[in-house]
Order: C-alpha cells, then sequence, then structure tokens
C-alpha cells in the first residue's frame, strides 16, 4: 500500500468521495478505525464524511464478517464513537490544546467566542473611558484619531479603529509578535489594546476561533510529537486531509510535526504510517485565513519518498 499520496481533483469532481475511498481502503488492509484521523474544513463537511464512510462500511458489512466487527465489534465503531476521528482542522487543534491547556496557561476548558468584533469593541471601549484619567493613554487616542482623520472620510473613526486593530491582531497571529501595522505611537497604542484584550480572555476564559491555530503552532514548535500524543491521550498514524488547499501555513506547521512523526512511525499493529490529502489549489476559498495554495504541491516535493 502506497503510504503518502496526492490527489488533485477539480470542484465536483468527488474530493470526498476520494478521501471516503481511501478510508475504507485503510479499513479493508486491518488498519484500526482509532488510528485514523480524516481531517476537513467545516462542521458540514464532516458530518457528510462519517456518514458517508459509515454508509460504505454498513454495506460491506452485509458480506464481510471483519467489516461487521470494525462496525459492531467490542472494539468497534458504534461502541467507541468517540474514537470515530473524522473532524474539522480547528476541532482537532482545539482538541490538542485543550490537552495542553495549563502549559499554555489558559484555562482547561476555554470557551470559543464567536462574537470576534463585539469583545473587540468592548476592550476598546473600556481603553477609551480609561484615557480620560491617563495623559499618555489620551495621547496614544488622540494620535490614532488625528491619523484616522488624515486618511478616511468616515464620520464614525471608532469603527476604523476597530477595523484597523482587527486587521492587526490576523497580521499578527499569521506574521508573529514582530509584526508592526504602524510605526511609533500608533503600534504602541494597538500592543495596549491588545494587552487589554487578553487579559480579558484570561479573565472571562474564553478563546477566539481564531486563536486556535496560533496556540497549537508556538506549542508544537517547542514540544516534542511523542509528549503530544501523550497529552492528547491518542496517537493517529494515518492522516487523510480533504480540501487541502483551504489548508493555511500555520496549520499546516502545526500538524507537520504529527505527520512527520507518522510517516516515520509504525503503528502498535505493525502498519507503518500514512499520509493522503486531496484538493484543488485552484479553488481555496479561505486565502484571507492565510491559505496557501502553493502548499498542495510543495507538501509533495518535501515527503515523496519517506
Amino acid at each position: 500500500m502506497k503510504r503518502f499520496i496526492r490527489v488533485e481533483s477539480s470542484a465536483g469532481g468527488g474530493k470526498t468521495t476520494e478521501i471516503v475511498r481511501r478510508y475504507i481502503e485503510l479499513i479493508k488492509k486491518g488498519i484500526k478505525f482509532d488510528r485514523i484521523l480524516a481531517i476537513t474544513f467545516t462542521n458540514k463537511a464532516s458530518e457528510e464524511m462519517k456518514r458517508r464512510i459509515l454508509k460504505n462500511l454498513k454495506e460491506l458489512a452485509f458480506k464481510d464478517d471483519f467489516i461487521f466487527k470494525v462496525i459492531d465489534g467490542k472494539d468497534g465503531i458504534i461502541d467507541n464513537f468517540s474514537d470515530f476521528s473524522v473532524k474539522t482542522i480547528d476541532a482537532f487543534l482545539f482538541s490538542l490544546l485543550k490537552s495542553c491547556a495549563l502549559d499554555l496557561n489558559i484555562p482547561p476548558e476555554p470557551e470559543i467566542e464567536e462574537k470576534e468584533k463585539e469583545k473587540i469593541r468592548m476592550v476598546i471601549d473600556e481603553v477609551l473611558v480609561q484615557g480620560e484619567n491617563n495623559l499618555y493613554l489620551k495621547s496614544l487616542i488622540v494620535n490614532f484619531l488625528n491619523f484616522i482623520s488624515n486618511i478616511s472620510t468616515s464620520l464614525n473613526p471608532f469603527e476604523n479603529l476597530i477595523g484597523y486593530f482587527t486587521s492587526f491582531l490576523e497580521k499578527e497571529r499569521i506574521l508573529g509578535d514582530n509584526y508592526k501595522l504602524f510605526a511609533g505611537n500608533l503600534d504602541s497604542f494597538f500592543l495596549l489594546l491588545k494587552k487589554n484584550l487578553e487579559e480579558k480572555k484570561k479573565k472571562e476564559g474564553f478563546i477566539f476561533l481564531s486563536d486556535i491555530s496560533p496556540l497549537v503552532f508556538n506549542y508544537v514548535e517547542n514540544s516534542d510529537v511523542p509528549y503530544l500524543f501523550f497529552k492528547l491521550g491518542e496517537k493517529f498514524y494515518h492522516f487523510l486531509v480533504d480540501e487541502f488547499q483551504d489548508t493555511s501555513l500555520i496549520q499546516w506547521k502545526s500538524l507537520k510535526p504529527l505527520v512527520e512523526n507518522a510517516l516515520s512511525g509504525i503503528d502498535p499493529e505493525g502498519y507503518k504510517g500514512t499520509f493522503f490529502y486531496v484538493g484543488d489549489p485552484k479553488q481555496s476559498i479561505y486565502r484571507w485565513r492565510g491559505t496557501r495554495w502553493e502548499l498542495f504541491d510543495d507538501v509533495i516535493k518535501e515527503f515523496e519518498g519517506k
């Protein structure tokens, strides 16, 4: 069985079908379902993939006792459904994040705050109020409002401030802490806003969905892979990724050490690790999240032969 496979498939070309086919192939080879991780990018796609995998397995189970046991045996999917790992990439990274929460100084069960803009608005409101009694902070605010008035005709500079600060956070997540959106005091103001936002997250026990990948990436960069799996409480040796063109660079860097470990290892049943991904580099829909379609080709160049 080939251990590293890339499939390029255009829109409507059956990318999910390819993932389902590969999953069934791994099961037929004798690989346990809880050694396999199938990843996609939306909850809807994840549920559809689960449904199609189970449908295919059930059809095979009528004429194959081995497949029947995979579904309904003592160690089968039905009695161990939580180990049937078909997840969005955010869900998988979040499970890893929770297992390492204490190391990262975040709550063990952080709440995912989906209303990111509302929380940012609240933080900015609080900082503007603080500026009334703090000369230094007031000067930072005035400098920024002057900047806004010089480059924008908007009658609502507050909305501009929210937009610029949100852009600052997005760019910093991708490019790192040394990223500068502006020079001098303008960035100082944003760093102050960020400090207040991080304090609010810690106090109220929440993180943004957009925080997950950077937090995991920073942790992965400084941890051993076996330790990561120990923290996660499970170990995957067979990775399947759907819609790979929608993977951001930071998401890939978070997954890569786990994939490398799988390809260099052998699962407890004696099967060598595998990596399978499918996508269409011309079809990326998440470019705004820092996706890089070039990864589709770069990864195969890096892993071929392993």
